[in-house]
Order: structure tokens, then C-alpha cells, then sequence
């Protein structure tokens, strides 16, 4: 839980910063604590110092921003330091601030250009760290700039790339908005759409913090709004369209090989190996997810080498916290526990925890012997499944059934005397 970064300075930061929030909440009462603090502050502030340059040089962003808010959590001189280190090495675009190891999305279409700002668990998290690091400092100016960037980045759901960066951007955005609505607002914004649409949206003192959302028309193309009056509100606009594109130069992140293994008509053991083959995300956290055919439960006991699993609607996922680039192997049985005929093959998944995109897949083939018929499931109890010894299909007649006709055509015969 710490974007995509395993440091020991950043673990010190993650923990240092939860200790502090506690005790600024009046929950935690232990003797001695703010002495303690104080010793991980200056252990923090030495090893910056000694290290900054070097992080710089290689951009950890995620490293400098977890550092700037426990250091603005502890009234550190060294945050405006931390902080001018991040604007240095900031992207700005839009008058929005932000931090990314990703490469700008650009694609033309009908004349028209579209830039993607990139973003994944890490980027949010940074930019919230940040703006949590502002708040403290109150520098809502600062703040804002990348709280648009943090706004643009919102799903269609109301959050974010994953739980963990969900958690934290809502803290942020929580934090800052407080800060800007400490002062009155009184505000009224009107969206005039060519007559199709006029809405007025008022901000005021007894609705400021509540997120207020209108739907346009599917057709619109422009969105001419006016606003008035006095305070400070972000209007966010969000269009969902869908882009055609083809990744260039992708490099899979992992290797995987899942082999089958027949037990009986009923049970198969799945052997997953996967490799890291990109060693920039060497010591992540990955996740490893298997798909149980239709009609299989999977035995997640059975599962060793795994720091967590879960198993919900037969789907595993499998937490690996220090993905290394030597080869992970994982044994897993899924035994039969509904009748579904002729199921079909499924797929085994590895992706980065913090880099959704990066996921790499391969089909695992279910046994012939387990991909049982409906006439195999019925056990021959079907009317029209072949019976042993006729091997074309075709339904065979039994002693009783033969009966049934002949005593069928003697009551016919008898009727027609």
C-alpha cells in the first residue's frame, strides 16, 4: 500500500504519517509517542538530505510526496524543500500540476486532437500526497492546481484506479476543500446549452460541500456556462467515448504457463508459473487471478508461496507483495460442485497492483476427461443419450419399453375387432 514503493524511508514516511493523523485525532494514547515521533522525523529528515539528489535524478515521485506530507505533518524546515523539489520536477499542462512516469496519450481523429493524461495508482496517490502536503502548508493556490488534475482523473464511479488510491484521493480532495471552504461562498453557475438544456447550479454556505452533478444531452458538443458571484468551486466535465488503438513496442510484464493436470471426471489441479520479465517493477506488489470454469469451486488451501488470497464467484486472486524476477509457481485444484456440460477453457492473469495496464494472460485447457457431456452428467438417465454398446447415438429400446409397445398394439388391434 504504498504506490508502487518499497523503501525503507517510504514505509517510515507511510507509518510516521498514520501515527501523526492518529494522534492529531485524539486516538491514540501511547507513552512517550511524541518522543518516538520525533526520532523518526529526524531519522526521515537526515536520510533526505543524504539521498535527495538521487531521488530526483531517478523521479521517484511517489517517494518525495509521501516524504513532503509527513514532513508538513511534523513542521519540518524541510518541507518547502521537499515541495519546491516536486514543483521542479512537476508536468503542467492545462494549468494543472502533476507527476507521471507515463507517456502522454495523443491520437487524431477527424482533425480533432485527443491527449489521455496518463495516470495509475501511484500517479494518484502522489498528486494526493501533495495536496495534502499544501493543505498543511495552506497553500491552497498550489493545492488547487493539482487538485484539477486529481478531479480530471475520477472515474465515472466516483473514484479512482484502485482501493488503496481511492482512499487517499478522497482524503486529499476532503482536505483541501475544507481549506477553501473555510471562506463564504456564494456562487451561481448557469449552463446554457443552445436552449436545449439551462440549469442554474448555486453554491452557498449550506450546500458547499456537497458535489452536485447535472447530466447533459448525449448530442451536445459545447458547454457555454457563466458564473457569478463571489467564493471558489471546480466544475469538472466528463465525456465518456471510446478510442480504437493498438499499444507499440508492448513489452509483456510477465511470463505464464499454466499446466493442467487430470484427477478424476470430477477434479483438475492447475499449476501456475509466472516470471517478471520487466525489471523496473521488481519488489511490486503483483496479483495473480485464476478463473474457475463454470460449475468448479477452487480449493484456495491447497495455494502455498501467496502473502493473501481471495476467492469470491470463482475467481482467485492471488496477492504475491515482492515480485521478484525468479519464477513463482502456485498449485491450484477446482473440483466440480454444479452440472455444466462441455465447459470451456479459462484464462490465468498476472498484472502490477499499481499498474492495472500491465496484465499479461494465457488460456489453461481443462482435461477432455472432465469436460463431461450432458448424457455423462445424466448418467444415461436421458432418453436420447447412447447406452453402452450402441455407439452410434442412437436411442436403444428397452425390456419395459418394448413391452409398453406390444401391449400398445394389442389394445389398437383389439379396438379395430
Amino acid at each position: 500500500m504504498m504506490g508502487g514503493s518499497n523503501t525503507k524511508s517510504t514505509l517510515a514516511a507511510y507509518i510516521y504519517s498514520s501515527l501523526k493523523e492518529g494522534v492529531a485525532e485524539m486516538t491514540l494514547r501511547t507513552p512517550n509517542l511524541d518522543i518516538k515521533l520525533a526520532l523518526v522525523l529526524s531519522a526521515m529528515e537526515a536520510d533526505y538530505m543524504l539521498n535527495k539528489d538521487t531521488w530526483v535524478a531517478q523521479r521517484k515521485y511517489f517517494q518525495l510526496a509521501i516524504l513532503a506530507y509527513a514532513f508538513a505533518l511534523g513542521e519540518s524546515s524541510l518541507t518547502s524543500d521537499v515541495l519546491q523539489k516536486l514543483e521542479d520536477l512537476s508536468q503542467d499542462q492545462d494549468d494543472m500540476m502533476y507527476w507521471s512516469t507515463a507517456t502522454q496519450s495523443v491520437y487524431k481523429d477527424n482533425g480533432r486532437l485527443y491527449r489521455s493524461l496518463p495516470s495509475g495508482p501511484s500517479d494518484i496517490e502522489t498528486a494526493s500526497y501533495v495536496i495534502l502536503a499544501y493543505t498543511k502548508m495552506d497553500n491552497v493556490i498550489k493545492g488547487q492546481r493539482v487538485l484539477r488534475w486529481l478531479m480530471s482523473q475520477i472515474n465515472g464511479a466516483g473514484s479512482f484506479k484502485s482501493t488503496q488510491d481511492t482512499v487517499i484521493g478522497l482524503q486529499a480532495i476532503a482536505a483541501i476543500s475544507i481549506l477553501i471552504g473555510k471562506s463564504s461562498a456564494g456562487m451561481n453557475l448557469t449552463v446554457d446549452t443552445d436552449g436545449i438544456l439551462n440549469k442554474m447550479l448555486v453554491v452557498n454556505d449550506d450546500n458547499k460541500f456537497l458535489y452536485q452533478k447535472e447530466k447533459l444531452p448525449d448530442d451536445i458538443m459545447e458547454v457555454p456556462f457563466t458564473v457569478s458571484g463571489r467564493g471558489v468551486a471546480l466544475l469538472t466535465l466528463n465525456w465518456k467515448y471510446n478510442v480504437m488503438r493498438q499499444p507499440l513496442n508492448s513489452v509483456p510484464t510477465f511470463h505464464i504457463k499454466a499446466k493442467t493436470t487430470f484427477v478424476n471426471s470430477n477434479v483438475f489441479d492447475v499449476e501456475i508459473y509466472i516470471r517478471l520479465l520487466v525489471s523496473s517493477s521488481i519488489g511490486q506488489m503483483a496479483l495473480v487471478t485464476y478463473k474457475a470454469p463454470s460449475g468448479f469451486v477452487t480449493n484456495t488451501d491447497t495455494i502455498q508461496g501467496a502473502d493473501r488470497v481471495e476467492n469470491k464467484d470463482g475467481k482467485v486472486i492471488i496477492y504475491v507483495s515482492n515480485m521478484l524476477m525468479s519464477r513463482k509457481e502456485f498449485r491450484i485444484q477446482s473440483t466440480r460442485d454444479k452440472d455444466v456440460a462441455s465447459v470451456k477453457d479459462e484464462f490465468v492473469s498476472a498484472e502490477m497492483y499499481y499498474k492495472p495496464g500491465s496484465r499479461s494472460m494465457v488460456k489453461y485447457e481443462i482435461p477432455e476427461e472432465v469436460k463431461l457431456s450432458a448424457c455423462q452428467l445424466s448418467k444415461g438417465e436421458n432418453d436420447v443419450c447412447p447406452l453402452p454398446g450402441n455407439p452410434s447415438g442412437a436411442p436403444v429400446t428397452t425390456p419395459t419399453k418394448l413391452l409398453l409397445t406390444l401391449m400398445s398394439i394389442l389394445m389398437l388391434l383389439t379396438n379395430l375387432n
